[in-house]
């Protein structure tokens, strides 16, 4: 991928992050604002991306990992605005034996009171095959170094009882739920993409008897519908959970040596996504898990999807800004 189309994407990315998605009014007594207060964190993430292909006829199931950094981090939220900034420290990352992936994330995750924005630009070079062992002469991994996934979507959704429910509670934690509390959740989204490798995609060991494709072209687009509940117990606890399922229509074009491979059909996805923590008006603690699950219409007898996700760890301490420092926010271009 080109460095001007990278920019581009981190720049459509930045638009995104747009007041209009967190306008509006909600129950105090369901959940408070600290929108006017700042909320830094200090976290730690790792992101991924999964490539995972399902052969019944051949009873074969291979899985395919990234080799990502874990990063240390630190960030702060006003307003409508957050910023965070983490890097993969090198006493954090000393596995070696996963090889080499080099790779741009740019998930992003914009929950506002009446919609939910997820978004998805994933640029992944360098594979290894889970789990340890499998398809290698020796107790070792199995790595692609020539194993390549791009990946572009977005998924929008709406949230019904946007005056009780609060994802961003459980996310960014720069509102609290005080009382537990669910919606219904509906919208739509489309991912595009492409897998490409040198050679097969299955390891040299592994002989099937289907096509041995060596990339894959695909668009997926469709509605889904979900639901979201955060149980609030001890007063400042929480739960939050929510699991949306689409229906996306797919177009997958399958290529190889011998030629290619069309399909179209009802691809069936799965976004799903888990918040434990901590909150109350002054501090806060999370774990986040969010994994985005894309299939790709099947060919010869192949299932393939591409798991996406990011687990983090929070810390959260709110500060109200002083005049002086609210004017100096207020006036700054974004706001």
């Amino acid at each position: 991928m080109s460095a001007k189309l990278k920019a581009i994407c981190i720049l459509l990315f930045c638009f995104f992050q747009f007041p209009l998605l967190v306008s509006g009014q909600g129950d105090s007594t369901y959940y408070e604002d600290y929108t006017s207060q700042i909320t830094g964190r200090f976290y730690f993430s790792q992101k991924y991306t999964s490539l995972i292909i399902d052969n019944k006829d051949d009873k074969l199931d291979l899985t395919y990992r990234p080799n990502t950094t874990f990063n240390m981090g630190i960030g702060a939220s006003y307003d409508w605005f957050t910023l965070n900034l983490a890097y993969g420290f090198g006493f954090l990352n000393q596995d070696e034996e996963r090889g080499e992936t080099e790779y741009l994330d740019l998930q992003a995750h914009f929950y506002g009171q009446k919609l939910n924005l997820d978004l998805f630009g994933e640029f992944y070079n360098g594979f290894y095959l889970h789990p340890k062992g499998k398809a290698s002469t020796d107790d070792s991994f199995y790595l692609r170094p020539d194993l390549k996934i791009s990946e572009l979507g977005a998924s929008v959704q709406y949230v019904f009882n946007d005056t009780r429910y609060s994802l961003r509670a459980a996310s960014i934690q720069t509102q609290r739920q005080r009382k537990s509390a669910g919606s219904i959740l509906a919208g739509v989204e489309f991912y595009f993409g492409v897998i490409r490798a040198d050679s097969s995609i299955y390891p040299s060991m592994v002989k099937v008897d289907t096509l041995n494709n060596n990339q894959a072209d695909f668009l997926e687009i469709g509605p889904n519908i979900g639901y979201g509940y955060t149980l609030v117990f001890l007063k400042n606890f929480y739960l939050s959970a929510s699991l949306s399922a689409n229906l996306d229509y797919g177009i997958t074009n399958y290529y190889n040596d011998a030629g290619s491979d069309h399909s179209t059909g009802i691809s069936p996805n799965a976004m799903v996504r888990i918040y434990a923590g901590y909150n109350t008006p002054k501090n806060a603690f999370s774990i986040t898990y969010i994994n985005n699950k894309v299939s790709l219409s099947p060919a010869e007898h192949n299932r393939v999807a591409i798991n996406t996700g990011n687990y983090r760890i929070n810390y959260v301490r709110r500060f109200v800004p002083g005049p002086k420092t609210v004017r100096f926010l207020k006036s700054l271009p974004i706001f």
